[in-house]
């Protein structure tokens, strides 16, 4: 117990400027004798520790030890922390309350933060989100309604292994006990979540992007583009699908899956994208434009 109230200790006085003995014995139901032996314990272990007098005294850090003995930088902290609160706007998690709760203590008090991430139009998602996160960690089944792109529901049990933030849409990373496979399954298009039976996780998971949940496989497309188009992609794929780039125009290979969402999205280049191969996708990828056109008559 005691070793649990020094890290507390700890933690409190690296996020606040001054705390009174009376608010940690207080906090932690002991006296301010045993307040007061904590800290010699942490003066001991060559934490320095103030302690100040009078109407507004107490005990404090001094504040070169909030980041002189820290491996990351200020700027490292910040951008930490911006992440973190985004994600807390989304994971009411008591994990994610204390990581924000450490990060800050160990920031300089400012107001100027250059750096903010807000996934507050996620929101509505915030309830599945948590369920899915239970279910990874407790490694338990996960059942649900999934609806595909024309909006006919089928039921699904998966073992959840990731939760997923990709293009800004939350997807789940899980084996799919009915394809018999690992696929990615979008987060805004399962309902009636149940978190069943424990299963044994299975090894060497495939992490990451598996290609829809049953809405076409996972294929790797060559595509040319003229520069106009190149941020796009970077944007959405990283700097890596980028093969060969040259001053006018660049090739790519994007991994995306085989179906008319991934159609959409790419059209969304218009004439600065070609899709080279492989030949299969282009068949698709051109059936699509062509349906797209004859709405337009």
């Amino acid at each position: 117990m005691q070793t649990y109230r020094l890290i507390n200790i700890v933690m409190m006085l690296l996020a606040q400027d001054t705390i009174s003995a009376q608010t940690f014995a207080d906090l932690f139901q002991v006296t301010k004798r045993t307040i007061l032996r904590d800290m010699d314990h942490l003066s001991a272990a060559h934490i320095p520790v103030v302690a100040t007098r009078g109407v507004n005294g107490g005990f404090r850090l001094l504040d070169t030890y909030k980041i002189d003995k820290r491996l990351l930088s200020v700027k490292d902290l910040q951008n930490i922390l911006a992440a973190v609160q985004g994600l807390d706007a989304l994971l009411v998690d008591p994990d994610v309350a204390m990581t924000l709760t450490k990060v800050s203590g160990l920031l300089p008090t400012t107001k100027n933060r250059s750096l903010a991430i807000d996934f507050n139009g996620a929101q509505n998602l915030s309830a599945v989100v948590q369920t899915l996160q239970q279910a990874i960690r407790s490694h338990h089944f996960i059942a649900f309604d999934y609806y595909d792109r024309n909006g006919v529901a089928t039921s699904r049990l998966v073992e959840p292994y990731q939760l997923l933030w990709r293009n800004t849409s939350w997807y789940l990373v899980g084996y799919a006990t009915e394809r018999q496979a690992f696929r990615t399954f979008r987060v805004s298009r399962m309902t009636a979540l149940i978190e069943q039976a424990e299963f044994r996780p299975r090894a060497n998971v495939p992490l990451g992007w598996q290609g829809g949940g049953g809405d076409g496989q996972r294929v790797d497309v060559n595509v040319t583009g003229l520069q106009a188009c190149r941020s796009f992609v970077v944007a959405h794929f990283g700097q890596q699908v980028i093969t060969d780039n040259r001053e006018a125009d660049f090739d790519a290979v994007l991994p995306v899956g085989d179906n008319p969402d991934t159609y959409r999205f790419l059209a969304q280049c218009g004439t600065n994208l070609k899709v080279v191969g492989p030949e299969k996708f282009r068949e698709g990828y051109r059936a699509y434009l062509k349906q797209m056109w004859a709405m337009q008559d």
